[in-house]
């Protein structure tokens, strides 16, 4: 990126975090922007030092220190405020707690680079020091308690001794937490008061030694507070017992295993966060200041021993703030060790869903239950009729430990390809589905997607699919479930070929930093609260075009390929897949190419190994319904795909082997096709434009259609992983 890119980027984003401070902070909103400014100063500064052409070498790497590092980092702060703010404001506490760590992550990684290029206290980490410890204080206190649902969460496990655990270590850190969110502005005020200048000069001895005697008070009580506070949760917080317990094997298919984790993962994150609060609450500029003034070097050093005293609160307020977070820091290699352990169990324990060949819906959770082939049969419509389904997280969901989904089942109609479709509501663990209710009983629909709305109402995208039509729709009505009634929303758009399938997904607050398109993403499509900022994508029958809909435009963007099979979107990307592979694409991408910044979206593909054998023996027979006939039989390979956020690949894959016949005088060939539910593992890297798929698991079960849902505390789970790393490796943690 070029400088002028670069300073240009830079001013967007400190404009957005200025406006959102001015817009959304009330009252600490004006400390916020006043540090926002400071960073824009430091920044412009360091520019023009790399152009000056006078400037020392010296002068010039710390400028280019300063403009990598905030360039560099800068997007992920900004991504986790708005990402924190959107999810606060949503009620999604879980998702507001992991843009929390985002912002902490950052926040170490821009101190880290800042560190070792810098010298430690430059005016640019001291004003990043500021702003972190300002984004903590405003949005630690808006997460509520945990204690009902850790109760609730500990029932029936037979196991009091975890649950004393679990309810003492988070009202220990919330105590904790408390107190220095608390302190954090009381301090800053102290210690913002001066020890020189006229007032101070004026001062007679008596006046003198009421101000000094005042301002040690304060410090004293300030510190004594702080390391109250940091002694007593460190000596209670027994986090290590309830680990344990996350890790024995036994407990791993506990049906309340997953809030365990989020209770654990969500108190875990609460004192790092807190902590770094205690980091930031020694704003360094002002200690350095504090010290000077108590020195020596003031001319009335010698006029009260005050000064002195005060000199030596300010050196132990330093070393704490230095201290205390390195000593709690101790125990983040191995919070990591276990989350990295932790994370296939996690992220097996999200909601398995799908339609099975018998076209009843199926469900399971945890890798014994995929194993043994333990799918739990859900209530959905008739029995044998169902078509296509989809389960989505409603606005009442975000933010729990135990989750309800909704759950939108679309139904099959003998002598038809569409059918009506019902609600109704499924939970993830245990595995069961109820309160199913038609929804609509026209028996006009192919297929069903859902957003949340506000409350219990949602807006539901329904298709119609009619082979001897050329031309398909997109239909929207609105759920509200208190009431039991849908109604026709006002939006329903045609397109110029059948609809597969339909997928909707809200973008989150910021595109992923380092997509190359995510300047393409309009800002009212960024943390959107509705269908109105939302994009809606749909798949279209023998088509190589997929269709987007968003800002009530309806666009067509090139497939990967000429011909492929349906599509499915997670919260960054979407997805198409084929009987041979699958590809993806940023949503930012999508947009780029509409807007003909590109001429396809910046697809990335994968090829399953396990198809099996794709030969196709060219001019020789094949045996196909006992009859023989030239060419091979198609591939019939993947038939349908769920990309969870989680990094999991959910579908559906026919294995393809082939024997060789004798037919006497002649060979002929016949494929033999077997279906399996699998699984893999998944990561992007969007610099290289490369997506990255493990090995494929086979599980029991044979689908129409698969579907997952990750464990609800994911997003904190992911969040804290990264922030840990970056607090262990700093400069090393992209």
């Amino acid at each position: 990126m070029g400088n002028d890119a670069q300073l240009e980027k830079v001013d967007q984003y400190l404009q957005v975090l200025l406006t959102h401070a001015q817009d959304s902070m009330g009252e600490q909103g004006g400390a916020l922007a006043g540090t926002v400014q400071a960073i824009q100063a430091e920044y412009d500064s360091a520019v023009l030092t790399l152009a000056d052409t006078n400037a020392s070498a010296d002068a010039k790497k710390y400028a280019k220190d300063v403009t990598d590092s905030i360039g560099k980092n800068l997007p992920n702060l900004t991504k986790g405020v708005l990402t924190a703010a959107s999810a606060f404001q949503k009620g999604d506490y879980m998702n507001g707690s992991a843009a929390i760590m985002d912002i902490c992550a950052a926040g170490v990684q821009m101190l880290g680079s800042l560190s070792a290029g810098a010298g430690p206290y430059g005016a640019v980490f001291g004003a990043v020091f500021t702003i972190i410890g300002q984004l903590l204080t405003f949005f630690g206190p808006k997460q509520p308690s945990l204690k009902d649902q850790i109760v609730e969460a500990m029932r029936g496990l037979n196991a009091e001794v975890a649950l004393q655990h679990t309810e003492a270590n988070y009202d220990e850190v919330e105590e904790y937490a408390t107190t220095i969110y608390r302190m954090r502005p009381v301090l800053l005020n102290h210690l913002k008061a001066p020890l020189v200048g006229d007032a101070i000069d004026n001062m007679d001895a008596a006046a003198l030694e009421t101000y000094l005697d005042g301002y040690q008070t304060n410090l004293v009580g300030d510190l004594t507070q702080i390391t109250g506070a940091f002694d007593k949760v460190s000596n209670l917080y027994d986090k290590w017992t309830t680990k344990a317990w996350l890790k024995e094997s036994k407990n791993q298919g506990h049906e309340k295993w997953p809030e365990i984790l989020g209770i654990f993962c969500r108190t875990y994150a609460d004192s790092m966060a807190a902590n770094a609060a205690l980091a930031s609450l020694a704003h360094m500029q002002l200690l350095d200041e504090r010290m000077r003034e108590a020195s020596v070097l003031n001319t009335r050093y010698k006029d009260n021993n005050g000064f002195e005293n005060i000199h030596g609160l300010v050196i132990n307020l330093k070393a704490k703030a230095h201290a205390l977070p390195d000593l709690w820091n101790d125990g983040n290699k191995q919070m990591l060790d276990f989350l990295s352990e932790i994370k296939p169990v996690a992220r097996h324990r999200g909601l398995y869903v799908f339609l099975g060949f018998d076209q009843n819906l199926y469900g399971a959770t945890g890798r014994s239950s995929l194993e043994a082939a333990d799918w739990t049969k859900l209530q959905s419509g008739y029995e044998g009729r169902g078509r296509r389904f989809a389960v989505t997280a409603p606005k009442g969901s975000l933010g729990s430990l135990k989750p309800t989904y909704d759950l939108f089942f679309c139904q099959q109609w003998l002598a038809s390809y569409n059918g009506d479709f019902e609600h109704g509501r499924v939970t993830p663990s245990p595995v069961k589905s109820f309160d199913m209710t038609m929804m609509n009983g026209e028996k006009a629909w192919s297929d069903v997607w859902s957003l949340p709305k506000d409350g219990e109402t949602s807006w539901v995208y329904t298709t119609t699919n009619d082979p001897a039509e050329t031309i398909g729709s997109i239909k929207l009505f609105e759920l509200d479930q208190a009431k039991n009634e849908v109604k026709i929303g006002n939006w329903w758009p045609q397109t110029r070929a059948g609809v597969v399938n339909v997928r909707a997904v809200t973008p989150p607050a910021k595109p992923l930093p380092e997509d190359p398109d995510g300047d393409a993403m309009p800002a009212n499509l960024m943390g959107g609260a509705d269908h109105y900022c939302s994009i809606v994508y749909a798949a279209l029958r023998s088509s190589p075009e997929i269709c987007v809909s968003q800002a009530n435009q309806t666009c067509y963007v090139p497939a990967p390929w000429a011909v492929y099979t349906g599509i499915d979107v997670d919260p960054y990307y979407v997805w198409a897949f084929r009987p041979q592979g699958l590809a993806c694409a940023t949503h930012a991408s999508v947009l780029s190419c509409i807007q003909g910044k590109r001429p396809t979206p910046r697809w990335m593909e994968h090829s399953p190994g396990v198809l099996g054998d794709q030969s196709t023996h060219d001019g020789n027979f094949w045996l196909v319904n006992n009859r023989e006939a030239k060419p091979a039989p198609p591939l019939v390979g993947l038939t349908s795909l769920s990309a969870c956020k989680d990094g999991t690949l959910l579908a559906n894959i026919y294995k393809r082997t082939v024997d060789r016949l004798s037919m006497g005088d002649h060979f002929a060939f016949e494929a033999h096709d077997d279906p399996a539910v699998h699984t893999a593992s998944f990561s992007i890297d969007l610099k290289a434009g490369a997506l990255n798929v493990g090995s494929w698991s086979k599980w029991g079960g044979k689908a129409l259609q698969v579907q997952k849902m990750p464990i609800s505390c994911w997003s904190l789970f992911e969040s804290l992983d990264v922030d840990l790393r970056g607090k262990l490796n700093p400069l090393q943690v992209t």
